[in-house]
């Protein structure tokens, strides 16, 4: 038998043939998003073609279909002609003016992130899976941080407006907090990071705006910090940080050296060190403990007996995307090493490690038992690709 199967983000069936089905006696489809044409449907329903896909879009007859992997930006004078679809995967930002280029288009379809003016009429148009972000039209729109510098204050046109989508960030000591207020801007923002002397700057800012005040004498991270010895030097025995600080099993000494530490976001502490660090960190969301080493944040990891035996006090994994457990790994062994899986979207096991794992498991998406294939797998040919036309 001759089967086929398709691991695909996006698969476009606009363009099958009925002799592309035929060829194979089975034919299974995982996919996020499906293209397809009225005869593709027809089609499929004539060969055993087994589709799973968390969307099915429809396609006109002839439609031509534009791909942007990343951030694409709609404005005046982007027209794209008839018969045109447009599929963004990462951001779109669509400008006041570009109502011409977004009538260019029969559909858009964006995977991630949409941001438009709130006068924007054509959004019968627009299909979302992710998030949303309405601007009005009469604001200048600024994708990301907006610092406040001495050059910004002096270059702002009197009574502004601007929308931020990030943080308003005014950090800078001596700044001519006079002269800012003085130009009467209007700043529509989330969250606001000042030092405590521009207080008054936060009049700006929407009453709902969250708006953090750092005290004198505190040494600023913004976005996020890992702790070691280069931070220590940068930042000074007193540190605010803006984002999530993770401290490292290796930085446990460095606990001494702190007068306070002040974390907005996730604090990430090793459970060994907890006594030394804890009387001296105010964590203001949420904070979690790990054993031994920390493998945080990585699309992809393989653990393997060798990684497991270098580790003397074990090992945790947190917020990694694939977790691969190599099958040859003894059961005890994975018992004594491997102390927890917080957060891991896909976890691969064997049979024999799964009961062991599914007990340090925390908020892991899936875990599963993925042995060798059964003996008819060299009938199969497999397709893994990001994007894929049949």
């Amino acid at each position: 038998m001759k089967r086929l199967k398709i691991n695909a983000s996006k698969l476009d069936m606009t363009k099958t043939l009925a002799e592309t089905l035929a060829a194979y006696d089975e034919i299974k489809i995982n996919c996020a998003l499906a293209l397809v044409t009225e005869g593709t449907r027809k089609l499929l329903a004539q060969y055993p073609v087994s589709l799973n896909a968390a969307s099915v879009l429809d396609v006109p007859e002839g439609c031509r279909i534009s791909t942007v992997n990343g951030e694409h930006e709609l404005s005046a004078g982007g027209v794209a002609g008839d018969q045109a679809m447009l599929i963004v995967n990462g951001a779109l930002r669509i400008g006041p003016d570009a109502k011409d280029a977004l009538a260019g288009y029969l559909r858009v379809l964006v995977n991630g992130r949409l941001i438009a003016p709130e006068g924007l009429s054509e959004v019968g148009k627009l299909d979302v899976n992710g998030v949303t972000i309405r601007y009005p039209d009469d604001h200048q729109l600024v994708d990301g941080d907006l610092t406040i510098d001495a050059r910004f204050i002096r270059r702002a046109a009197q009574g502004s407006k601007y929308f931020v989508t990030g943080k308003v960030l005014m950090t800078e000591p001596g700044l001519d907090l006079a002269a800012l207020l003085a130009k009467e801007l209007a700043i529509r923002a989330g969250e606001a990071v000042l030092l405590s002397a521009y207080d008054e700057a936060s009049d700006m800012l929407p009453a709902r705006a969250n708006v953090v005040l750092v005290p004198d004498g505190y040494g600023l991270a913004v976005g996020g910090l890992r702790l070691d010895e280069s931070a220590l030097l940068r930042y000074g025995p007193k540190l605010y940080v803006v984002g999530d600080l993770l401290v490292p099993a290796a930085a446990e000494g460095l606990a001494e050296r702190l007068d306070h530490v002040i974390v907005t976001g996730q604090l990430t502490l090793p459970e060994s060190g907890k006594a030394a660090w804890l009387p001296k960190v105010v964590a203001l969301g949420a904070m979690k403990m790990y054993k031994g080493e920390l493998i945080m944040d990585e699309s992809q990891v393989a653990i393997g007996r060798s990684l497991l035996e270098s580790c003397p006090a074990g090992l945790t994994l947190m917020g990694c995307a694939h977790v691969e457990i190599d099958r040859e790994i003894p059961v005890p062994l994975l018992s004594e090493k491997l102390h927890g899986l917080v957060g891991c979207a896909h976890v691969s096991c064997s049979k024999a490690q799964l009961g062991v794992l599914l007990l340090r498991a925390t908020d892991c998406a899936y875990m599963g038992a993925e042995d060798e294939e059964s003996a008819d797998a060299e009938d199969w040919i497999s397709v893994n690709a990001a994007s894929y036309a049949l």
